[in-house]
């Protein structure tokens, strides 16, 4: 299928009030990319931020010889509920942290926050299974910036984005605001969790908070604790990014695979191999795609306001997927599913 033919099929699926205003796919298959809309516009990342510059910096660093995965994280930053855990168990979610807790709700400072996350309990124990954690990466971020004596906006320039020149990828808001597009209608998604308790039980008053966003957020980060708290660059959202930087990163990476690209090969691949969990590596996210033939395993992200990155070196390819889900009257698409849909459609 054509980039366009694979965003069809994709809404064709959907209610009408659960089509984002804007969808967008774009495929790699080698010297050509082919994007089904403006390759220009730019999207808040989301999570998507935790592999295009958290997992990124952290494989520069482990290649410069500053940092290694079994690091304690007691190295960088204090807190007994970090005792027992190492870097490596934050990129792969096996730390035992809360998956995500509103902190906006009753701190104001990322440094309040990093010390909150350091006493507060852990909810399972260290390595006894994968447990997807924005904690995790919000403490990666933090340890990112101990080592580089900086904070991530300069050091996701420096080791990042001028190296492979993504001249549309920055922290805190869009380098051109009249190419970004909306997220979302406020807050209303984190609202809801709030005031549904789930999916995570977090046990917290909506009302207790006073400055929920109501009004459309473009140019402005989604994720409530990266705005409300970090100043809108945390190691686990904050990016925003075009859909053309985000491929030319996803073709870098699987260049590095091969040894020809930005990424040492062996740093790339040990990244990539990590295997304790079918569906996570380290920093990246692991998909099977039954494609009828064979499997294909496709590495990558998904970011919550609606983008996914794919890069599946089998093929040789990278798949980008980016949309505004959330600013439907309706329910959303899940982003995993529409992406692992696109990708078995996908000549692979």
């Amino acid at each position: 299928m054509s980039a366009q033919e694979l965003v069809d099929s994709l809404l064709q699926n959907l209610s009408a009030d659960s089509r984002p205003p804007k969808v967008i796919v774009a495929v790699d298959s080698g010297p050509t990319i082919e994007f089904s809309d403006d390759k220009n516009l730019i999207f808040d990342m989301g999570s998507l931020t935790k592999i295009l510059s958290t997992t990124s910096i952290l494989m520069k660093l482990i290649e410069f010889g500053e940092l290694k995965l079994e690091d304690p994280i007691l190295r960088y930053l204090p807190g007994k509920s970090f005792e027992g855990i190492t870097i490596r168990d934050l990129l792969c979610h096996r730390a035992g942290l809360w998956e995500w807790r509103p902190f906006y709700i009753e701190l104001e400072d990322e440094e309040e926050l990093i010390s909150h996350i350091g006493e507060l309990p852990l909810r399972y124990p260290i390595n006894s299974e994968r447990h997807y954690s924005d904690l995790g990466f919000i403490v990666l971020g933090k340890v990112i910036e101990k080592i580089c004596k900086d904070s991530l906006e300069p050091i996701f320039q420096e080791y990042i984005a001028d190296p492979l020149k993504l001249r549309d990828s920055r922290y805190g808001n869009p380098v051109k605001l009249e190419n970004c597009v909306a997220s979302s209608y406020g807050d209303r998604a984190e609202y809801k969790m709030l005031t549904d308790n789930s999916p995570y039980p977090v046990n917290v008053n909506p009302a207790d908070f006073t400055h929920w966003r109501d009004y459309l957020l473009q140019g402005e980060v989604n994720d409530g604790n990266a705005f409300h708290v970090m100043n809108s660059a945390s190691g686990h959202a904050g990016l925003f990014a075009s859909i053309a930087d985000v491929m030319t990163y996803g073709r870098e990476v699987l260049d590095s695979l091969k040894g020809e690209g930005f990424f040492d090969e062996t740093v790339v691949r040990d990244f990539f191999n990590f295997t304790i969990d079918q569906e996570q590596a380290l920093g990246f996210q692991r998909y099977q795609i039954e494609t009828g033939s064979r499997t294909v395993t496709a590495l990558g992200h998904t970011g919550f306001p609606g983008v996914a990155l794919a890069i599946l070196p089998e093929a040789d390819q990278v798949v980008g997927l980016f949309s505004n889900r959330l600013l439907v009257s309706g329910e959303p698409f899940q982003t995993k599913t529409a992406l692992i849909n696109i990708l078995q459609n996908q000549s692979l």
